[in-house]
């Protein structure tokens, strides 16, 4: 049981390297970045009575760096997967 899930950690984690290096990928990031930088930007020049609009800009940060964290975890989790498979044999 416990090889079956690591081979499926595996897969996933290969199928998200290959999802980052693809031009969607790629963009999706790119853009991900983009929105993050904007809201990063905009947070720094806005009035502090703006509660609204600074809670909609730092959803909008988790938002897109919640998106490339949990891409890089399940990369380094396919990665780890795949070191404790190869030390199994």
């Amino acid at each position: 049981m416990e090889n079956k899930l690591l081979k499926a950690r595996v897969e996933l984690g290969e199928d998200a390297e290959a999802f980052v290096r693809s031009k969607l990928g790629e963009a999706v990031v790119a853009i991900a970045e983009g929105q993050a930088n904007a809201a990063y930007n905009e947070l720094a020049r806005i009035s502090p009575w703006r509660k609204r609009r600074i809670q909609q800009l730092q959803t909008q940060i988790w938002r897109a760096e919640s998106f490339q964290q949990w891409i890089a975890e399940i990369i380094t989790e396919g990665r780890n997967s795949l070191e404790l498979l190869e030390g199994e044999n």
